[in-house]
């Protein structure tokens, strides 16, 4: 332990002196005691450039691959019509750049009230996929169609079987209730 003490010293400085180097070149004053000298544990100094170049910081902190203009939605984009509709993946406005709001209007909150209806309806019938299993049969009842028209949906697209089917989980729940717990 005593040896792993007196050695640090010479490695932390060892350490600092390329990146010390490195930020004197990018950084105007690195640190509140820049031009003095800085003294280690090992008796040995170390001076902290005062002339180093300096970079602007601001151009350094954009996120991304994000164009030197930005494009700012206008009135006219944030209308909409009524229902709006869930975009599936092959439709190319899902890869089109964002424009950033700069207004919070009538017509914003409009649009964000439309997108949670339209949320809420649909994140009904996905539960309904995740928890059917859980469900009661009234709720289940409630749901059936759009199910068996997603499950179509599904094999229409693809031109594979449903990987569920809501009438075998029919059949596999009536056998579960006729067997009871003990035949499971």
């Amino acid at each position: 332990m005593a040896a792993r003490l007196s050695a640090s010293p010479l490695i932390s400085y060892a350490a600092l002196i390329p990146l010390l180097s490195r930020r004197a070149a990018t950084v105007r004053y690195p640190f509140p005691f820049a031009g003095r000298s800085l003294l280690s544990f090992s008796s040995k100094t170390l001076t902290v450039a005062r002339d180093a170049t300096a970079m602007d910081v601001s151009a350094q902190a954009r996120r991304g691959f994000a164009s030197q203009v930005d494009d700012f939605a206008s009135p006219d984009d944030l209308c909409f019509e009524a229902p709006l509709k869930i975009v599936e993946y092959p439709d190319p406005i899902l890869r089109a750049r964002n424009k950033r709001i700069s207004t919070f209007d009538e017509n914003l909150k409009k649009l964000a009230k439309e997108m949670f209806d339209v949320m809420y309806k649909y994140v009904r019938l996905f539960m309904g996929i995740l928890f059917f299993d859980r469900m009661t049969e009234d709720v289940l009842e409630s749901i059936r169609s759009e199910l068996k028209a997603l499950e179509q949906k599904y094999e229409s697209r693809t031109g594979l079987p449903s990987p569920e089917n809501i009438d075998k989980y029919e059949r596999t729940r009536r056998r579960n209730e006729i067997a009871g717990f003990a035949g499971r």
